[in-house]
């Protein structure tokens, strides 16, 4: 199948998870409203707000965040370098392309691994993303937390490194959240031009889901 019927058939399949609302202009940057259940939201910030209580407070944006699963801290690069390979085959972030990812450093020393996502909800929503097939999307196996602490907590701009994969996936729990865009200055795609130096907001009402891939992930 084309890329466009992959993409088709995954918003039918996305469609049983709530009300599915594509971009009007980004590509590839798809928002669902009531993507969790009431009780769903509540398992899950029951099983996440325990390891926000560990972490210290980042008092420039008042937020606090972590991560769960396999993360790059430079304890195996190779590994890394050879899935960011092949998840950027054939565009300009694979290896030796204008825009190639910065290979892992390679680090010597032991380093401890993040913790894996434990047993209950957060493995639960794991297998829900998995069976909905994301084109562009290996497998599920890691996550990240941000705690947003008062009104204006915000992180920084800033991409995904390559090897969170081609498709972000971001859940709202306990409050809506706005999510900001701005079109990298070196992309020369016609159709955003007229995008260069705005700010393009989109609001996530609360227990929602945003799907960041395709032009969204590459090229914002």
């Amino acid at each position: 199948p084309t890329d466009a019927e992959l993409w088709t058939a995954f918003k039918r399949r996305l469609a049983d998870w709530g009300r599915v609302v594509p971009h009007p202009v980004i590509e590839g940057l798809i928002a669902v409203e009531d993507a969790l259940t009431p009780a769903e939201e509540d398992a899950l910030s029951a099983a996440l707000l325990p390891y926000f209580d560990e972490i210290e407070l980042k008092q420039q944006y008042q937020t606090r965040a972590f991560h769960l699963g396999p993360f790059n801290r430079g304890g195996n690069p190779c590994a890394c370098d050879h899935m960011a390979n092949k998840i950027w085959a054939g565009t300009e972030y694979a290896k030796g392309g204008d825009n190639q990812y910065e290979p892992v450093p390679q680090i010597r020393e032991p380093v401890e691994p993040p913790a894996a996502i434990p047993a209950g909800p957060l493995t639960d929503l794991r297998r829900r993303i998995h069976a909905v097939r994301v084109p562009g999307c290996l497998e599920p196996n890691s996550l990240d937390g941000i705690l947003y602490d008062r009104p204006g907590s915000r992180i920084g701009a800033h991409r995904d490194d390559p090897w969170s994969g081609k498709t972000v996936w971001l859940h709202t729990l306990d409050g809506a959240a706005m999510m900001t865009f701005v079109l990298r200055e070196s992309v020369t795609r016609k159709k955003y031009q007229k995008l260069k130096g705005e700010q393009i907001k989109v609001s996530l009402p609360r227990r929602s889901l945003l799907i960041v891939s395709g032009h969204a992930r590459e090229e914002f």
